[in-house]
């Protein structure tokens, strides 16, 4: 029953008293709508294995020191169910680095790195900043 994906079953199933059909048959038939109803539905990906910025700052460091390929394999072990990829470790230790960068003349030492903003930018890109929400 693929509509049911795109509708909700909002009343109550019907009885044999309030449908043609014989008792056995309505049984029926509202059984096989509780089973698709409540069947689960297999997930199209897999959920996203999110890391904390500790996390992040200590993969990164790892990396940057041994690279990519052994802290893929160090930090795959002690990871529950998630994947860990060799270019999310790219990515946390090209953002090490920079985390580095800027902490270049106050403490050398990155304990964590924050999460970056995902999605599209905003069509206008540098105009938007003049635009307020009550003129759209």
């Amino acid at each position: 029953m693929a509509l049911l994906h795109y509708f909700q079953v909002t009343a109550a199933l019907p009885t044999a008293k309030e449908t043609a059909l014989g008792d056995t048959m309505t049984q029926s038939a509202n059984a096989a709508v509780l089973r698709e109803v409540q069947a689960e539905r297999p997930r199209r990906c897999k959920p996203y294995t999110v890391f904390t910025a500790e996390q992040r700052a200590t993969i990164g460091k790892y990396t940057s020191e041994h690279g990519n390929a052994t802290a893929v394999k160090k930090f795959k072990a002690n990871m529950e169910g998630g994947e860990l990829r060799e270019s999310t470790v790219h990515l946390f230790k090209k953002h090490y680095f920079e985390e580095l960068m800027k902490a270049k003349h106050s403490v050398p030492e990155v304990k964590s790195i924050a999460s970056r903003k995902l999605g599209r930018p905003l069509t206008l890109g540098h105009q938007s900043a003049g635009i307020r929400t009550s003129e759209l």
